[in-house]
């Protein structure tokens, strides 16, 4: 038995469907292209990204995050008036801790959209190191 459709419609309507196909698929690309984001729709973080000047304290604490370990303790800039450290159970990324040194750090923090379940929602990476002083 002979398929009909082709006997019907033949080469051109398959060559059509591909050309359609073509276009839609280019017309996608094209407009990420237009708004200059060629990864649109595959990033993990959203556009609110702030600046924010912390201290790490010289040693660190032990703590219990998915088992016992040992963080930092950072506090914002300006120190609230108690002093204002805090367990920072995250890492920054592109800062190596020294023990002994009193870290005054400009880190960049992002939100992540969909965070794995046993992660901090937010992102954090070392814009500059504004002061390391030796603590005696």
């Amino acid at each position: 038995m002979r398929c009909k459709f082709w006997e019907k419609r033949g080469w051109p309507y398959l060559i059509g469907g591909a050309v359609v196909i073509l276009i839609v698929v280019g017309g996608t690309m094209l407009l990420d292209t237009v708004t200059e984001n060629p990864y649109q729709g595959y990033q993990n973080t959203t556009e609110d990204e702030t600046t924010i000047t912390i201290q790490v304290a010289p040693t660190l604490e032990d703590c219990t995050g998915v088992g016992p370990q040992q963080c930092m303790l950072i506090r914002e800039m300006p120190p609230a008036e108690d002093g204002g450290w805090e367990l920072f159970y995250d890492q920054i990324e592109g800062f190596t801790y020294e023990e002994g040194y009193l870290w005054t750090l400009q880190v960049s923090v992002t939100e992540i959209e969909n965070p794995p379940a046993d992660a901090s929602n937010l992102h954090y990476e070392l814009v500059e190191v504004v002061e390391k002083k030796p603590v005696v």
